[in-house]
C-alpha cells in the first residue's frame, strides 16, 4: 500500500499477494525415515504444489487487466476486497516505511527456510541483511535466489559457524569493522534432533549451537545494537520447549544421558529462558538511552512464507515497542506459559553457567578507573578546579585528579540503575589482580609506559583485544612492538600481533 503512493504516477505497479499453503519440501533434512514419512504426508494432504503457489505471482506478473491498479492484495488470483482493518491502516503502512528505512539486520542461518524468507522480506523493505551462515556455498546461493527475487536486495554474508567460538568471535570482529548499528538481530540459526556429537570447543552440540552460540553472539553484539533507534533481539524457539528441562547436573547429557528429543527441547527452553534473562540485563543497561526488544517465539509445521510472519511481526511491529523478553506464537503474545519456561531463578542460573562456560563476565560491560593511594591527600578545588593564578602545584594537581577518579567512580555507580549490567571500579594499581576473558575489549589510556603498558600485556596475554590511547604515537608504537616481543616470549602462537591497537 504504502510503495504504490511513493510510486505514485510512475509505470510501476506495486502488488501483495497470498500464495498459498506451498509444499517446500521442507521435511527433506530430516533423517529419520519414519518421521519423515509422516510429515511428508502430513504436509502433502493440506499443501499445494509449488507450480500451484506460483499462480497467483504469475497473475500479477503478467495479466494486462491489473495495469490500472496498484496497492492491492490478491488470493487464488483474485482481489481480495474486504481485508481485515490492520492490513488497510495507512498511518501504520507510513510508520512501518518510516521504521525499515535503513535498518541493518543480522539473521543466523538464513540460507534455508524461514530465515532465508524473512531475509527476502525485510530486503524487499530496503533493510541492509546480513546473513551469518556457516555454509558458504549454500549461503551464496541463498543470496542468487534472493537478488532474483529482489533485484535491489542489499544482502551479504558473513561466514559463521554457532558451534565454534572462534568463529562466533571473527564474525563479530566483522561485523564491528564495517557497521555503526545493528537494528534486528534475528537468532534463528539451530540443530534438531541430531546424533550424539561435541562442537569444537567440548560443549553437546545442540546445547551449544543453539544456546551458547547465540548467548555469546548476541551479548558481544549488544553494544551495537544499543545504538540503534529501536534495537531488537529475536530468538526462534519452538513449542518442544514445553517437554524440556535444563539439565544442570550434567548440562551436555554425558555418560549416556544423551537423547536427540531431549537435548532439543533443553536448547529450546534455554532459548526462552535466556531471552527472559537478556531482557532483565538489556533493560538495566539501557534505562534511560533506548531500550531493546527481545522476543521469542515457536515455528512448528508452517510453510516458510507464514513461519516468517512472527519472526518479522517481532522485528517490526510497532506496539511492541514497550513489550521486552516475551513469548510469541503465530503473532500473538503467549500468556500462559508453561512453569519451566517463566523460572526466572532457573535463567539467572543458565545465565551465569553459561557465562562460566564460555568464560564471559556475568555483567555485560565494566569500567575501571586506575587511582592511586595519595587519592587520601587529595581535595577538590571547585573554586578553582583548573588550579590557575599561581595555584598549581604538581602534587596537588596529582592528588585532585586521583581523589576525582574516586568520586567519579562512585557517583557513576549511584547513577547506574540498581543490579545494572554495568559494572564500575575505582582502584589502586597495587592492589590490582586481574582475569579478563577473551571475548573482552579492553580500552587503556596512556598505556605506552608504566603500569598501563604492564596491563595491557597482561591483558594481551589472556587474550583480550586491547586498544591503548595515547597522544605520544611514536612511544605508543614503541610500546606496542615491546609488548608483542614480550608476549611472542611468552606465547609462540603472537595472537597480540593482532589484537593490539593503537588509537
Amino acid at each position: 500500500r504504502e510503495l504504490a503512493k511513493r510510486l505514485g504516477d510512475t509505470t510501476i505497479n506495486a502488488y501483495s499477494l497470498h500464495p498459498g499453503l506451498v509444499d517446500t519440501e521442507w521435511y527433506r533434512h530430516i533423517e529419520s525415515p519414519v518421521v519423515k514419512f509422516i510429515a511428508k504426508n502430513f504436509i502433502k494432504m493440506f499443501a499445494m504444489s509449488v507450480e500451484r503457489g506460483t499462480q497467483t505471482t504469475l497473475y500479477c506478473a503478467l495479466e494486462e487487466s491489473l495495469d490500472s491498479e496498484s496497492g492491492f492484495y490478491y488470493e487464488n488470483c483474485l482481489l481480495v476486497d474486504n481485508m481485515y482493518a490492520n492490513a488497510t491502516d495507512d498511518k501504520s503502512a507510513e510508520l512501518l516505511w518510516q521504521l525499515s528505512a535503513d535498518l541493518v539486520v543480522i539473521i543466523t542461518g538464513a540460507n534455508t527456510g524461514i530465515g532465508k524468507e524473512t531475509a527476502y522480506q525485510l530486503t524487499l523493505r530496503g533493510a541492509k541483511v546480513i546473513i551469518g551462515c556457516r555454509d558458504e556455498l549454500r549461503a551464496e546461493n541463498a543470496i542468487k535466489e534472493i537478488v532474483s527475487r529482489n533485484p535491489n536486495a542489499n544482502i551479504i554474508h558473513i561466514k559463521l559457524d554457532l558451534s565454534s567460538l572462534q568463529s562466533i568471535r571473527a564474525f563479530v570482529q566483522q561485523i564491528y569493522e564495517n557497521e555503526t548499528k545493528i537494528d534486528i538481530l534475528v537468532n534463528n540459526a539451530g540443530v534438531c534432533l541430531i546424533p550424539e556429537s561435541t562442537t569444537e570447543d567440548g560443549f553437546e552440540m545442540t546445547f551449544g549451537t543453539n544456546h551458547l552460540g547465540h548467548y555469546l553472539l548476541t551479548l558481544q553484539l549488544l553494544p551495537l545494537i544499543s545504538r540503534a533507534p529501536k534495537g531488537r533481539v529475536i530468538t526462534v524457539s519452538s513449542a518442544l520447549h514445553a517437554l524440556g528441562s535444563i539439565h544442570f547436573e550434567n548440562i551436555h547429557l554425558r555418560n549416556g544421558a544423551y537423547d536427540p528429543r531431549k537435548a532439543y527441547s533443553q536448547s529450546k527452553l534455554a532459548n526462552i529462558l535466556f531471552t527472559r534473562e537478556l531482557a532483565k540485563h538489556a533493560a538495566r543497561y539501557m534505562t534511560g538511552i533506548q531500550k531493546h526488544m527481545l522476543k521469542i517465539f515457536q515455528i512448528l509445521f508452517l510453510n516458510v512464507e507464514r513461519g516468517s510472519q512472527t519472526t518479522l511481526y517481532c522485528a517490526l511491529e510497532e506496539s511492541l515497542d514497550n513489550e521486552s523478553g516475551y513469548y510469541y506464537d503465530n503473532c500473538l503474545l503467549v500468556d500462559n506459559m508453561y512453569a519451566n519456561a517463566t523460572d526466572d531463578k532457573s535463567a539467572e542460573l543458565l545465565w551465569e553457567l553459561s557465562a562460566d562456560l564460555l568464560r564471559v563476565s556475568g555483567s555485560l560491560f565494566r569500567v575501571i578507573n586506575i587511582s592511586s593511594a595519595f587519592y587520601a591527600l587529595g581535595s577538590i578545588h571547585f573554586e578553582n578546579i583548573h588550579l590557575r593564578n599561581g595555584a598549581y602545584n604538581p602534587s596537588e594537581a596529582y592528588f585532585q585528579s586521583k581523589l576525582a577518579n574516586v568520586l567519579f567512580t562512585r557517583e557513576l555507580a549511584k547513577r547506574l540503575p540498581q543490579k545494572s549490567s554495568v559494572n564500575v571500579y575505582a582502584l589502586h594499581p597495587g592492589a590490582v589482580k586481574t582475569d579478563v576473558a577473551r571475548s573482552m575489549t579492553v580500552i587503556i589510556t596512556g598505556a605506552n609506559a608504566g603500569i598501563g603498558k604492564e596491563t595491557a600485556y597482561q591483558l594481551s596475554l589472556r587474550g583480550a583485544k586491547i586498544i591503548i590511547g595515547c597522544r605520544d604515537e611514536l612511544r605508543a608504537e614503541n610500546a606496542i612492538k615491546e609488548i608483542v616481543r614480550f608476549a611472542h616470549s611468552f606465547n609462540k602462537s603472537m595472537k597480540t600481533r593482532r589484537k593490539l591497537i593503537f588509537l
